[in-house]
């Protein structure tokens, strides 16, 4: 589970993309948490098309966002990101072009609707989330949703 401080943190960026009709998706260990994996996330990260993370200063204009900056490569597509804080949590906005690991899986619908408080919002699958943290070379974190799955299933 999350706290409550990420819960309002997420609902506000559900409203703003829900808003500005931009797709996205909860990712990494918030992601994890809201499907009751026991991690204790110190950021939050979503995905987002590039073209929609151009969008991204004028959505969150009123949280000082950073310039788009390009992440070290890790993987093969390059990939982008914006940060904002909001309510003293880094909030990391990922985005790639259509091949890259994350927003391949957005762009295939690999998503789960997950309700948190009194709203809903897109998350990776885990099967989905796994898969993207073995491909950017972080066996341990596909490891750890592998072992939940498999727990979870007996």
């Amino acid at each position: 589970m999350i706290d409550k401080r990420f819960e309002k943190i997420i609902k506000i960026i559900n409203e703003k993309m829900t808003k500005n009709k931009i797709k996205w998706a909860l990712i990494g260990s918030t992601n994890m948490a809201v499907q009751e994996i026991n991690v204790n996330p110190r950021d939050l990260d979503i995905v987002v098309t590039l073209e929609d993370l151009r969008k991204m200063h004028k959505i969150f204009s009123e949280y000082d966002p950073s310039k788009i900056s390009e992440l070290k490569p890790f993987v093969e597509e390059p990939a982008w990101e914006v940060k904002v804080i909001i309510d003293t949590v880094e909030v990391q906005i990922l985005g790639e072009n259509s091949a890259g690991e994350y927003v391949s899986k957005l762009l295939a619908n690999r998503l789960i609707k997950i309700k948190i408080g009194d709203f809903e919002v897109p998350c990776f699958t885990l099967d989905a989330e796994a898969q993207t943290y073995a491909e950017t070379n972080r066996a341990h974190k596909a490891e750890i949703i592998r072992g939940f799955l498999k727990e979870k299933q007996k």
